[in-house]
């Protein structure tokens, strides 16, 4: 138990430069997001919309 404490501790430096890197991956994301065009952005939503039905069709419970 201390040693979890401790390594919280140690990795918090390494936690808080993850949190701005991912942060600034979102930004960049919605940045670019916001200024494609309508074809790429409607292939981008296409591709998201497969992606999440195969999802649903694996995680779906399988009759026994």
């Amino acid at each position: 138990m201390e040693w979890g404490c401790m390594q919280a501790l140690i990795d918090f430096d390494g936690w808080r430069k993850w949190k701005d890197m991912a942060a600034a991956a979102d930004a960049e994301l919605v940045r670019k997001q916001a200024t494609e065009d309508p074809a790429t952005k409607l292939k981008r939503e296409q591709k998201e919309a497969k992606r999440a039905a195969m999802l649903a069709k694996m995680n779906r419970a399988q009759p026994s």
